[in-house]
């Protein structure tokens, strides 16, 4: 069994567990669908509402209360105050320090109930630092092709793991591995210690080899790649940035229902790319468009499904229940004013709990031989 076949397995138990109490009843399918509507906010958590006109990225990050845990490869230090070559804007920081962003406070219109919730009390702090990551994704509506392209710095001899049950391969005179098991991981170090991880849905061995071929990784000071040709498979850029490392510092989570429908919603800053690890592991995903917002919708079994999606540069959401109609509770999402904010919350008492995110720490020691890469 492949590290990655080990990973569904392992998230796919903890979403059992997160349904195991849920009726098996699902509820009436809503009339229409309606775009989610912003309402004025004050300068405590103003974030500048608007959405985007690109293609959602395929990305996600998991919730410190929710099921679906994504373990993320190993982390490497800043890069450098040079960053990565194409940083990523976001919305929502003139109100919020350097490295900081203001969430938006959204929530579900009635009927639904909110049962807890745990949300930042001001602005959370924006992944800077860790494995950089670029996705890539094909043009059909149905399990679209991806390909993830994560780098980060770690120690010489880190792909020591991958000598063994792996195919040697080589990428720019680089001696490059690839596992065989029902995705295709593609991974190799550079001279100045930066590894560069390919992993795909519905690629070939071929096919990643010859994506692989394509990149050029930027020096270990910047991280990050450069695509130099035309990716297989129909691939086009989506997204980028570093991939979220810690969820429980930079994030809002509401559980609700309605009727027998059982979710939650978390909002978080993170980067483009945090949706991809979610559609690895999930067994069916399709793009919709609700309210003219693009959105990623997943399925885990026969009951649970995710919709995930952008609010803007820096800003994701994940709306995830079993037996619900999530395009149309989507659909009814509203970003609320601070009042109605805190009134709603105030209303749940103990079970909705505040905290003040800290300021990230870097480890100085940089990862060493081990699994690389969001997937696994």
């Amino acid at each position: 069994m492949t590290d990655l076949d080990q990973t569904a397995q392992r998230l796919r138990a903890s979403l059992d567990e997160l349904v195991a109490d849920v009726p098996t009843v699902a509820p009436p399918r809503s009339e229409g669908a309606h775009r989610l509507s912003p309402s004025p906010v004050s300068a405590d958590r103003r974030w500048g509402w608007r959405r985007p006109v690109a293609l959602v990225s395929i990305a996600v990050a998991a919730s410190v209360v929710v099921a679906a845990v994504v373990t993320f490869g190993p982390r490497s230090t800043s890069p450098s105050t040079a960053g990565p070559k194409h940083p990523v804007k976001h919305i929502g920081a003139a109100d919020a320090p350097p490295g900081w962003i203001n969430l938006p406070m959204l929530l579900p219109s009635a009927p639904a109930v909110l049962e807890n919730a745990t949300v930042a009390n001001g602005p959370v702090p924006v992944p800077s630092t860790g494995t950089y990551a670029q996705v890539y994704e094909g043009a059909q509506t149905t399990d679209p092709v991806l390909l993830l392209i994560t780098t980060v710095v770690a120690q010489p001899g880190a792909l020591a793991d991958y000598a063994t049950n792996t195919q040697a391969v080589t990428v720019h005179g680089t001696p490059a591995y690839m596992t065989n098991g029902s995705h295709h991981q593609l991974v190799w170090q550079t001279a100045d210690g930066v590894v560069v991880s390919l992993e795909s849905t519905g690629m070939t061995s071929s096919d990643v080899l010859a994506a692989g071929q394509l990149v050029e990784p930027h020096p270990a000071t910047q991280l990050g790649v450069d695509v130099s040709g035309v990716l297989p498979d129909g691939l086009v850029f989506t997204g980028e940035g570093f991939a979220n490392e810690n969820t429980g510092q930079n994030q809002d989570t509401v559980f609700f229902h309605q009727g027998t429908c059982h979710a939650y919603t978390t909002v978080w800053a993170g980067s483009a790319a945090d949706f991809a690890p979610v559609v690895v592991v999930s067994d069916a995903t399709r793009l919709l468009s609700i309210g003219g917002t693009p959105v990623l919708s997943v399925q885990f079994g026969t009951s649970t499904s995710a919709l995930l999606w952008s609010e803007g540069p820096g800003i994701d959401v994940r709306l995830q229940g079993s037996f619900c109609d999530l395009p149309s509770i989507a659909a009814a999402l509203k970003v609320v004013d601070p009042a109605t904010w805190q009134s709603e919350l105030s209303s749940l008492g103990s079970k909705a709990t505040f905290y003040t995110p800290q300021p990230p720490t870097t480890s100085a020691t940089l990862p060493g031989p081990g699994t690389f890469g969001l997937a696994h």
